[in-house]
């Protein structure tokens, strides 16, 4: 009877923990890249009343953006750049999120036309205020945050955590220890500690 009960016993642990000790990374890294709301969406019947454009991101020579309805609600494919907050700038999104066909709301003060001697063309501006991502977010179709990715938020997932975010990251912790008190050769050294762990 000992023998059955430590059979099954057995036999649960393999079929039952073993797995669960092999996926409980694997869905705790997915739930934490997924959980994590950065910003989250809006529809485009909440921006009734407000000055905005919509944009795609569309990098070619010169420009960033691509202007997919102006502030009269015509819906035109131009390329234009914006001077204020940029979305890529703020969060440090992935490559594969930049490439994938997301609209984005752009909260405008006011519009440049100019010509550029150097780009030989008349060049479109856009000075922003703000931005928001239209609903739904799209995302590559091969990374698992878009497996599981929610279509309201953009998420600690579709962060690229490259070495732009790191040294800003190493600045805030910078801040963080000299007001406990960590400064001169302690602080250096603490610092160089925090940027070996990445490296």
């Amino acid at each position: 009877m000992k023998k059955i009960r430590l059979l099954v016993v057995l036999t649960l642990t393999i079929i039952v923990v073993v797995p669960l000790f092999i996926l409980a990374p694997i869905v705790g890294t997915l739930l934490y890249k997924n959980l994590f709301v950065l910003k989250a969406t809006i529809k485009e019947s909440e921006l009734v009343g407000k000055n905005y454009i919509l944009a795609q991101r569309d990098l070619v020579t010169g420009f960033d953006w691509l202007l997919m309805q102006d502030e009269n609600g015509e819906r035109i494919g131009r390329y234009f750049n914006i001077i204020g907050p940029d979305p890529f700038d703020e969060i440090y999104l992935r490559y594969d999120f930049e490439v994938s066909d997301n609209t984005f709301v752009f909260y405008i003060t006011d519009k440049r036309i100019y010509y550029s001697e150097k780009m030989s063309m008349e060049m479109l501006e856009y000075v922003v205020t703000g931005w928001d991502i239209l609903y739904p977010v799209t995302r590559n179709q091969y990374t698992e945050t878009d497996l599981f990715g929610p279509k309201k938020y953009i998420t600690e997932g579709d962060v690229n955590y490259g070495w732009e975010y790191l040294e800003k990251y190493l600045e805030k912790i910078g801040a963080i220890l000299e007001r406990l008190g960590l400064t001169g050769p302690r602080l250096y050294k603490a610092e160089r500690y925090i940027q070996e762990l990445f490296e």
